[in-house]
């Protein structure tokens, strides 16, 4: 078996091994039938399933209405009208933060210790003045094994009380919070000097809803940040991972209210007050670029971390681009057909695993775009090519911008915690994690269409899917 060579694979998802590869799809069923007797799933281009309720609202090729009028429907989903320089500039940042201040929080919960201890336990505390070095370090280490032990026989109560959030006092450090990086965007690049930030929105319409599970449907009348977002794509946003969920977020248990507190209330900010809101982003910006390059570094920033929204459009004729030039804006987007005319604001298409998605990956990366694909594999594990195209790995490094165009960006799938604590595995995560399955030592099977539903579907084929080849077998370079 070599590179290019077409079969069908028989794979058991419970081991999560390769047990046979067929010629044909008749022989691969009777093959799988004869192994197990579980579910039998299969994913083949001829065995259609009603994937309409999945399928991206826009994207088609183009030349078609939806593929070309898919930037201009995503401003209108999420109501949002381009802004001028004339207007965003000639506001003060004061003007601007009182606009855009009581959107924010007023004071910020904490949670603080309550220890009752006599005046002697509490004396026994204090190192003694005259310590060597060596013996306050064994200090400090005895009287965190105490609070630990304490904590443990519940002697140490928890409290939450709230205080002042000092960073939103002032315009400048107020306009601070609506930026910040995150780890991923962290990550160096070898040889380059790149210091990467970004902006957070909460996605899709996630700010603007109450529900519990407000991945699963759009309220009437709401915006909706993440257009070309599915359903799959929602239910896993990384919005949910990470800090986000932790189990003691600002001393409470995990809920929704903070997975999107601050991120809702800034998209609420920035969507009934945007020329306000966009002199502060600008402002933040614009100082967080001159202090990279006082250092000596390379700014780089994504003005969509968990949104897509078209920048480009917003900020009319990308005065906003156009005014930083030395800011390399990058961003990834499930919206086809965005332009950006200017050099500094790159774009990445993000494959969603639909039937129209495909068509529109095929499209952008015709069109000079490069496309970001999210393999179930291990790190670095992919095929060496995709929807014809070659696969570079995405995992070191963030800054998009420096990847060759006309070529597949691979991501592997890093299983994310659910908004309440669940695990979200890769089968779960639907049509836009691809499965990379390894055959034998340095061959791998990549799926090149959608998924489909189960294995009743191929009954209703008539067994005509034998002609049609649904994996395509990659050997490793």
């Amino acid at each position: 078996m070599k590179s290019g060579d077409f079969g069908y694979i028989v794979f058991d998802g419970t081991a999560q091994r390769v047990i046979e590869v067929q010629d044909n799809l008749i022989d691969a069923v009777a093959a799988a039938k004869s192994q197990a007797d579980g579910e039998l799933i299969i994913m083949d281009p001829t065995v259609e399933a009603d994937a309409s309720a999945r399928d991206n609202p826009a994207p088609m090729q183009i030349g078609h209405r939806s593929y070309d009028d898919a930037p201009a429907t995503a401003m209108r989903a999420a109501q949002l009208t381009p802004v001028s320089r004339e207007e965003v500039m000639s506001m003060g940042l004061e003007e601007a933060y009182r606009a855009v201040r009581p959107y924010m929080p007023r004071r910020q919960i904490v949670t603080r210790p309550i220890i009752v201890e006599t005046g002697a336990q509490y004396r026994a505390k204090i190192a003694p003045r005259d310590a060597s070095p060596a013996e306050k370090q064994q200090w400090k280490i005895q009287q965190s094994n105490e609070r630990a032990e304490r904590e443990a026989r519940g002697e140490i109560e928890q409290r939450m009380s709230t205080t002042s959030l000092k960073a939103y006092a002032e315009p400048k450090t107020f306009a601070d919070t609506l930026i910040g990086g995150n780890l991923k965007m962290d990550k160096p690049v070898q040889g380059m000097t790149i210091v990467s930030n970004g902006h957070s929105l909460a996605p899709y319409w996630s700010a603007f809803t109450r529900s519990t599970k407000p991945h699963l449907e759009r309220p009437k009348g709401v915006p909706t940040l993440c257009y070309g977002a599915t359903p799959e794509c929602r239910a896993s946003c990384l919005v949910g991972t990470g800090q986000n969920v932790s189990r003691d977020y600002k001393g409470q248990k995990v809920s929704r209210a903070h997975i999107y507190k601050v991120k809702g209330l800034r998209t609420k900010a920035f969507v009934s007050e945007p020329v306000a809101y966009s002199r502060l982003l600008f402002d933040a910006v614009s100082r967080f670029a001159k202090g990279v390059q006082h250092k000596g570094g390379t700014p780089s920033f994504r003005l969509n971390v968990y949104s897509d929204v078209p920048w480009e459009l917003f900020f009319k004729d990308q005065w906003f681009f156009r005014d930083l030039p030395y800011v390399r804006f990058y961003d990834y987007t499930k919206v086809p057909n965005r332009d950006t005319i200017v050099d500094n604001y790159d774009l990445t298409f993000s494959y969603a695993g639909t039937k129209t998605s495909i068509m529109s990956t095929e499209t952008e990366m015709r069109r000079g775009l490069r496309a970001a694909v999210v393999f179930a594999t291990n790190k670095d594990e992919y095929p060496g090519e995709f929807l014809g195209m070659p696969v570079i790995s995405g995992d070191d490094y963030d800054a998009r911008w420096i990847d060759p165009t006309n070529c597949v960006v691979g991501l592997f799938y890093k299983t994310p915690t659910s908004r309440m604590g669940e695990r979200v595995g890769a089968p779960s995560a639907g049509l836009f994690v691809v499965p990379v399955l390894q055959v034998e030592p340095g061959v791998f099977a990549v799926a090149h269409t959608p998924k489909q539903s189960d294995g009743d579907l191929f009954e209703e084929a008539g067994l005509a899917a034998n002609d049609v080849n649904a994996y395509e077998l990659e050997a490793e370079e």
